[in-house]
């Protein structure tokens, strides 16, 4: 569904800016969620748990820094 909106606004113009980036992150969501899809099977849940609480405290940070820079 976010593909097809996406296209739609692609289409239409009404998205000027970033169809460069939108690609990229096209391509990296494919691979990403195939890779995410095989490293479940293999890893214990616990794990995901604290990559995904690392992942959002960098997230976190990154907001922070932004918002005081």
């Amino acid at each position: 569904m976010a593909l097809t909106g996406t296209g739609v606004h692609i289409i239409t113009g009404a998205f000027h800016h970033g169809i460069r980036r939108t690609i990229a992150l096209a391509i990296g969501v494919l691979i990403g969620a195939q890779l995410g899809a095989f490293l479940s099977n293999r890893v214990k849940g616990l794990w995901i748990l604290r990559g995904l609480a690392v992942a959002l405290g960098f997230v976190g940070i990154r907001i922070l820094i932004l918002a005081y820079s």
